[in-house]
């Protein structure tokens, strides 16, 4: 009866040892694959966001066509007026004058198409 057993302490150890690498493998693959799902959601919310963007640009674009389309068939001219005015010049003497003066004054008249 004196047989001598091996520790069965010193086999799980050796068994620890031996495996520890491909535990902690394992363990990083499956760290990987559940932080794979908050990765997912956060695409998704993404991708919602970029859809709504595109339709707000798609709103945007629609409603300031028509505006352009008006403008586009607007039609301007350069007008060239006469305006009169007073001023006060120096005259004859050192007397201080006033004079009447005709400018010319040029402007954009816009014309909008009827129908």
């Amino acid at each position: 009866m004196n047989e001598a057993k091996p520790p069965v302490i010193a086999e799980a150890s050796s068994f620890l040892k031996r495996w520890s690498t491909t535990f902690k493998m394992v363990g990083v693959a499956v760290l990987i694959l559940l932080l794979l799902i908050p990765l997912s959601m956060v695409q998704s919310v993404l991708r919602e966001r970029l859809g709504r963007r595109n339709e707000a640009v798609a709103d945007i674009t629609r409603a300031g066509a028509a505006t352009r389309s008006l403008w586009a068939r607007c039609s301007s001219c350069l007008t060239a007026t006469a305006a009169k005015s007073w001023k006060e010049q120096a005259g004859a003497g050192g007397k201080i004058e006033k004079v009447e003066v005709v400018d010319l004054v040029t402007a954009n008249a816009y014309f909008l198409p009827t129908n």
